[in-house]
């Protein structure tokens, strides 16, 4: 369908567009970078992220971005519940997610009826542009450094500007490279889709519909906690895919002083 070519090649032109005033902002914090890599010339500091250091304004704005996004009260009794209760919690989970993942299949499917594919590839386009929470504070913390008196910072902020800029850089290059990936398949678009869905449809009758059959021939009740179990699993496998393809690197040191060094 030429409806189908045409929004997956404008959706990847957007993602170039958008990674293009991502690299022109990006190129903008050159003059930051060379000012605090000279003022940390002649230093020893630790480039490497494992070290951290209080003093440095980077870092007390990296403090102040993890407590403002502090879990709530919720969040924390959830945690609490998770490390006590792993079983019974995981089970009342698996039960929810399993259950959420049928409601949200069924919505799916209404919607590529009424709307077809094009938003199936508008939507998996717009997460691309988005990204994740990491490059965004990266080139933040970047901006704040770029607009802050230059007499305010010193050499101990160099190594968080650094590696915030390579995790940005890092971030651009991956989001151009599916952009273009978006545009070279548009003229094959139909055929990539045939055969996901072809893929999609054998793996979920191999791994969950045949297990959970033959179970249901030995007790319902087991078939019906394995397709509970099974959906959860096969979310945190693409979850794990995802970070291997945006990876959440524990850079700018971690909070915890086991695992850091403060300099």
């Amino acid at each position: 369908m030429i409806e189908n070519t045409l929004i997956t090649a404008i959706t990847g032109i957007a993602i170039i567009i958008v990674s293009v005033h991502r690299g022109l902002k990006i190129l903008g914090f050159r003059g930051i970078l060379q000012f605090l890599g000279k003022a940390a010339r002649d230093s020893n500091l630790d480039l490497s992220g494992n070290t951290v250091y209080p003093d440095s304004i980077s870092h007390q704005w990296l403090m102040k971005s993890v407590v403002s996004n502090r879990p709530g009260k919720m969040k924390m009794w959830f945690r609490e519940q998770v490390d006590n209760n792993t079983i019974v919690m995981f089970s009342v989970f698996a039960f929810l997610m399993f259950t959420f993942s049928m409601l949200i299949t069924s919505i799916l499917v209404s919607s590529v009826i009424l709307t077809g594919i094009q938003a199936g590839i508008f939507l998996v386009g717009t997460l691309i542009i988005f990204g994740t929470g990491d490059p965004r504070m990266s080139e933040s913390l970047l901006d704040m450094l770029e607009r802050t008196e230059k007499a305010k910072l010193s050499e101990r902020d160099y190594p968080y500007a650094r590696i915030a800029n390579r995790k940005a850089i890092h971030s651009l290059i991956i989001t151009c490279v599916l952009g273009f990936i978006f545009i070279l398949s548009s003229l094959w678009i139909d055929v990539i889709i045939e055969f996901l869905a072809y893929i999609i449809a054998w793996f979920s009758y191999a791994a969950i519909i045949t297990p959970a059959t033959a179970m249901a021939r030995v007790n319902m009740g087991l078939a019906i906690a394995y397709m509970a179990a099974v959906l959860p699993f096969l979310m945190y496998t693409v979850l794990k895919i995802t970070q291997m393809i945006y990876p959440h690197q524990r850079d700018f040191g971690s909070p915890n002083p086991i695992y850091t060094k403060r300099g």
